[in-house]
């Protein structure tokens, strides 16, 4: 997952010399399960995941793979925002 929450225990050194890629999951950061719309996969927040892993965890740029959404999803919300 991208999001900080669900990565920051991972030791990405450590994954990355034992594992081919790692994979980011750019994608549901709105949805039904919250209660403000937005979008699924927001540009600043792909570009913040991306730099997180890079910069912040020293995963070597060769072994991140990023996974985009190739769907569309739709939901009620009470208001928008991120």
């Amino acid at each position: 997952m991208a999001g900080i929450g669900a990565i920051e225990h991972i030791d990405a050194r450590a994954a990355a010399e034992r594992l081919q890629f790692l994979q980011i999951m750019a994608y549901d950061f709105a949805g039904p399960w919250g209660e403000v719309a937005g979008h699924n996969a927001p540009r600043a927040a792909v570009e913040g995941a991306i730099s997180y892993w890079l910069d912040k965890r020293g995963c070597p740029a060769q072994k991140l793979l990023l996974g985009i959404p190739l769907y569309g999803r739709g939901f009620r919300a009470t208001r928008w925002g991120q």
